[in-house]
């Protein structure tokens, strides 16, 4: 009996140890996280890069405006207090950001280049005068400062700083540079760079100089990004002699432009459109008068469609006794824009002629300026996305005839004396729509 209550309790172990076991097999499993459907996005912006009026082309009146955008241009800070009239102060000093350049190794005489590099400024050593204030800076820096032992260590430097920029503005750039008195010009030569792109290297010898001789340089830049880096790097043989620059600002310019006694606006960068990005602005136009205008399209993200659809306004403005004449007598409706006429061409070189031997292809034939004007509509291409797209805009008030070799003329005989002090106002707008599973696209069925 006992050998069989040991038996059954063996058993019923067993039975327990088989139920655990039943659910040991081999198994795996794989996750997918975070799967996302995320709408796309189509982004348009246009510039203005040409404007002519009756064969006269705009030009820009830039001044500058505004406050100095740097912090520091004239390095008057950190102060200078050491005896000598000059030390170093690392990065970042009074508002300016400094890197060594690519020609600093990274150790001189066993001695470790310091960490993060320092700006040299000079207070009126050796008699040396600022161009402004009472301080300067020197872009061959130092390591020790003016109680260090290493002499001639390699410690050129650039400077940078990024400022608060409106895209399509256009910014004038001032500084002042001086070579190092008594040094050649290859000791003094520095990189200007706007957007990480160089705008100039200046170069200034000093060799029988005694002291400063700063010499001003002006550039004139468009910023494409809401924030935009000013750059400065020194050239030359990095010994710690030479490139002083001074005086540094940026400010925005007010640009205003005249045509044949108009006013005219420019933009080079693209840009969304906003309040005075006029295209047009002509005061006493007459029977013959025409001119060109350049613009591009930059479609960001898919390829698009593409049209320019004019809602214009006709205003009498008042009747003329030859208005009176030709029975123009309570219409409150203007006549002007019935005589306005407009071809549109890929102008691929953006010099504002139509050039057919140069592939230049027409997108619409001479005729109305109130419609729906398609750039780019099935079966043509569409704007290839990140793509600029030029397309020249020949308008005439008459008749106006395009020639097989791509020359326009104009005619004022096709206009009337109704038309005499009409107003024709319009808002011209660019539409873009995606291309794809959009086959079937006409600008004639956008309403805006």
């Amino acid at each position: 009996m006992k050998r069989s209550l040991i038996s059954l309790l063996v058993i019923g172990v067993v039975g327990v140890a088989a139920v655990g076991l039943s659910q040991a097999f081999f198994s795996d499993s794989e996750t997918s996280t975070g799967n996302t459907f995320t709408a796309g996005a189509l982004d348009l912006k246009v510039d203005h890069k040409f404007t002519s009026y009756n064969g006269q082309e705009c030009t820009e009146n830039c001044t500058p405006t505004g406050e100095n955008l740097l912090t520091n241009g004239d390095f008057e800070t950190p102060v200078v207090s050491a005896p000598q009239l000059w030390d170093i102060f690392p990065s970042v000093a009074g508002g300016w950001t400094v890197d060594w350049t690519a020609s600093v190794p990274p150790t001189f005489n066993s001695v470790a280049r310091p960490t993060p590099a320092n700006l040299e400024l000079h207070r009126k050593v050796n008699g040396w005068l600022p161009q402004s204030g009472d301080q300067h800076s020197e872009l061959d820096s130092d390591w020790q400062g003016p109680t260090g032992s290493l002499n001639n260590e390699p410690a050129t430097v650039k400077i940078y700083q990024d400022i608060a920029t409106t895209p399509g503005a256009k910014y004038e750039i001032k500084f002042y540079h001086s070579p190092r008195p008594a040094t050649a010009s290859s000791q003094n030569s520095m990189t200007v760079r706007w957007e990480g792109t160089d705008v100039a290297t200046v170069t200034d010898d000093g060799t029988g100089d005694a002291n400063t001789t700063w010499t001003p340089y002006t550039y004139q830049k468009v910023a494409t990004g809401s924030t935009t880096r000013l750059e400065f790097e020194a050239g030359g043989p990095a010994d710690s002699l030479g490139v002083f620059l001074d005086n540094v600002s940026v400010r925005l310019m007010n640009c205003s432009g005249t045509i044949n006694g108009n006013t005219c606006t420019l933009w080079q960068t693209e840009k969304d459109l906003g309040s005075g990005d006029l295209f047009f602005n002509l005061t006493d136009i007459k029977p013959g008068d025409y001119g060109v205008d350049v613009v591009s399209l930059h479609v960001f993200d898919n390829n698009a469609w593409a049209c320019s659809i004019v809602k214009g306004t006709d205003d009498e403005n008042g009747l003329t006794q030859p208005e009176i004449n030709v029975g123009d007598l309570d219409d409150p409706e203007g006549e002007l824009s019935q005589y306005l006429k407009v071809f549109i061409w890929h102008d691929n070189n953006f010099n504002g002629v139509y050039e057919p031997a140069l592939l230049e292809t027409s997108v619409y034939g001479s005729g109305p300026f109130v419609t729906n004007l398609p750039l780019a509509q099935p079966p043509s291409s569409a704007l290839v996305a990140s793509t600029l797209n030029y397309y020249g805009f020949a308008w005439c008030v008459g008749t106006q005839t395009v020639n097989g070799d791509g020359s326009i003329t104009c005619n004022g005989s096709g206009a009337g004396n109704d038309a005499q002090t009409d107003v024709f106002t319009a808002d011209i707008k660019f539409y873009a729509e995606q291309e794809r599973n959009n086959p079937d696209f006409l600008c004639s069925s956008v309403v805006i």
